[in-house]
């Protein structure tokens, strides 16, 4: 890509992460010409996710590179549901407890 692509400003983040994606998968093509590409692993994969998110609004909660544990983002809905009175809280408490 030559970065010459006009987008509207709702598209932009969009465009963004296309970018982000194709140089990931570009570093990805020369390692693997050179020969260079390291074994896959969970790490390796680890390492390109901040690649994806240069330059890209994130949430608090998102912390690049690194692995999520089973149900945090559920747990957090969760709180944010109780704080709301949400009747369906005290269900998704207990089945996540």
């Amino acid at each position: 890509m030559e970065g010459r692509l006009s987008v509207s400003p709702s598209r932009e983040y969009l465009k963004q992460k296309v970018e982000n994606v194709i140089a990931v998968c570009n570093t990805i093509t020369t390692q693997v010409s050179e020969g260079t590409l390291p074994m896959l692993t969970p790490e390796l994969l680890y390492t390109y996710d901040p690649q994806v998110l240069e330059k890209l609004p994130v949430r608090e909660d998102v912390m690049p590179g690194e692995l999520r544990t089973p149900f945090s983002s559920y747990r957090q809905r969760v709180s944010r549901c109780a704080s709301r009175g949400c009747f369906l809280s005290a269900w998704a408490i207990v089945r996540v407890a």
